[in-house]
């Protein structure tokens, strides 16, 4: 009998490609899914992808709560928490954090209890990104913590980084840290199975289309789906990944440079790709009273970049070339109607 591996927010654009991926590897699935979403969207959306839907069951379970969470995970052999507020929530800062910081932990306990062999949690390169003052190292790795006790980090950024935290700290307590792994993605684009659309891929539409007003001079990292559900893979198997934080990043490219590639790679798909680029001090100010401004401020004037090395090193792990994931990703759009065909 196959193993059954658990996926939180199945219907995800990470979520699916790692269902996908397990799928095909010959693993039994069981997704959870909000309180009044239907799993027959994401079987339709794997059955087209994989042709087997009957592989996947689900469970309806929401963050916030208990209920549903202990039924759901019983019996899997391993766990890939994916599910997470997204960067746009309306939550209170705190609220946000609370609730990433409380959901996490709720999965990983009920994991823990059940007898789960290995969780991955799905983290995030912010969680790395800018740690105690000081630190001139335009590169991060795996040691890096960003630090979240002064007053300048943006939400979501303390939400992503305190839940990883909380983490970790369950399992030392509980003498059990071999049983995580974490994987922390860059800025995820690539094709799209369901109907989930995440800000990073919003941010190639409105690029394309020529509609964002204006973005600051700043290096963005970018890695495909398909690589980061490979890499959940990769640490939910291997013996050595217990315990131990992977980056999953690619290329790292400033927006005019990422504009430029669009204008290579996606012929007549950006005819009307653009963008205005924004002085600095214009960002400082839109920063006063936009969340989504004062999320790149620590970046302005640096090219920040993370490295993969470990998770090539450990796992083998590889991510492929940009202008592959940004043709691939316009394809997907432009098939789901997201982008004029012309």
């Amino acid at each position: 009998m196959a193993d059954l591996v658990v996926v939180t927010g199945g219907s995800g654009f990470l979520a699916s490609w790692c269902v996908k991926q397990l799928i095909d590897d010959g693993y039994e699935v069981r997704v959870s899914l909000r309180h009044g979403k239907s799993v027959d969207a994401v079987r339709q959306a794997m059955g087209v992808s994989t042709g087997k839907a009957d592989a996947i069951t689900a469970f309806n379970a929401d963050l916030s709560a208990d209920d549903g969470w202990g039924e759901g995970i019983a019996g899997a052999r391993y766990v890939l928490h994916v599910a997470s507020p997204t960067s746009g929530s309306r939550q209170s800062p705190e609220e946000l954090s609370n609730l990433t910081r409380a959901g996490t932990l709720r999965v990983v306990s009920k994991a823990i209890a059940s007898g789960v062999e290995r969780i991955v949690l799905t983290s995030s390169t912010y969680a790395m990104a800018y740690p105690k003052s000081g630190t001139k190292r335009p590169s991060r790795d795996e040691n890096d913590w960003t630090d979240t006790s002064g007053g300048g980090v943006a939400p979501y950024v303390r939400a992503k980084t305190e839940a990883e935290r909380a983490a970790w700290d369950f399992v030392d307590q509980a003498g059990e840290r071999h049983r995580l792994a974490t994987v922390n993605p860059a800025g995820i684009i690539g094709p799209l199975l369901t109907t989930d659309v995440p800000d990073s891929m919003n941010l190639l539409i409105g690029l394309l289309l020529g509609r964002v007003p204006g973005m600051p001079d700043v290096g963005i990292p970018f890695v495909d789906v398909r690589d980061v559900a490979d890499l959940h893979l990769r640490a939910m198997k291997a013996p050595e990944a217990g315990g131990q934080r992977f980056i999953a990043s690619g290329s790292t490219v400033t927006v005019k440079e990422l504009v430029a590639m669009m204008k290579r790679e996606l012929g007549p798909l950006a005819s009307n790709a653009g963008v205005r680029i924004l002085p600095d001090w214009l960002v400082r100010l839109v920063a006063l009273t936009n969340p989504g401004a004062r999320l790149v401020l620590p970046d302005l004037g640096t090219r920040r970049t993370f490295s993969a090395k470990k998770a090539e090193t450990i796992l083998g792990w590889h991510a492929r070339p940009l202008s592959e994931s940004l043709r691939d990703a316009a394809t997907s759009l432009a098939e789901r109607g997201l982008l004029p065909q012309n």
